[in-house]
């Protein structure tokens, strides 16, 4: 996910490795690529909005949601964050 290599997940990151066209207000024209984009990152911050998440931020909120739905914390977030993979955020999101 952290495509840059700089410790932060921004939209240009997102753009590369999250597919928003299986996204349920994408398919019905509701919101464009950008504005899903905007509102996936949104939900990782607090405050003032600055669509730039860290990514060891980005980790803890996995395990807190994997925690919520009763997973194991012993799955190794950084997999999914630093294989170019997001099908685990991709689906706790939508």
């Amino acid at each position: 996910m952290d495509v840059t290599g700089d410790e932060v997940i921004t939209a240009e990151d997102l753009k590369r490795s999250y597919d928003v066209t299986q996204h349920p207000k994408f398919k019905t024209g509701e919101w464009s690529r950008e504005r899903i984009l905007k509102e996936f990152l949104d939900t990782f911050q607090l405050g003032e909005k600055d669509d730039v998440v860290s990514l060891s931020f980005l980790e803890v909120c996995i395990c807190i949601l994997l925690h919520r739905a009763g997973k194991s914390l012993s799955i190794k977030t950084s997999h999914y964050l630093t294989n170019g993979s997001v099908g685990l955020l991709d689906a706790l999101w939508c």
